[in-house]
């Protein structure tokens, strides 16, 4: 449901900088009732090559109305260099509905590496 469609996309940026993510929800087959506005979390994790665990590199929620392509950005930390690989995920819920009801679509992606130097 993530697509990548942005050729503009940079894989290097300057460590100790903010940088902000774009991820684009592909909601075309997703079937919405009366339209309703979507309430999302989206979390994008990284991990450095050499390293375990991997660490939260940015975060956001908000309500939006659904279309076949929805844009959601999420502002990042600011980073020591390394190269890191990346994996977004996004929840979705009915902006009238709890998270805790347990009806929510997740979307997945992976992608890397992301050299800051």
């Amino acid at each position: 449901m993530i697509v990548d469609d942005d050729r503009d996309r940079c894989s290097t940026l300057a460590s100790n900088q903010p940088f902000e993510m774009h991820l684009t929800l592909d909601l075309a087959d997703v079937v919405i009732p009366d339209d309703s506005p979507l309430a999302y979390k989206a979390f994008v994790y990284g991990r450095c090559i050499g390293e375990q665990t991997r660490r939260v590199m940015g975060e956001a929620s908000g309500i939006f109305t659904p279309s076949d392509k929805t844009n959601v950005s999420v502002k990042g930390i600011t980073l020591s260099p390394g190269i890191y690989y990346l994996e977004a995920i996004v929840t979705l819920t009915r902006a009238s509905e709890e998270a805790s009801t347990g009806r929510s679509l997740m979307a997945l992606t992976r992608r890397g590496p992301l050299h800051f130097y």
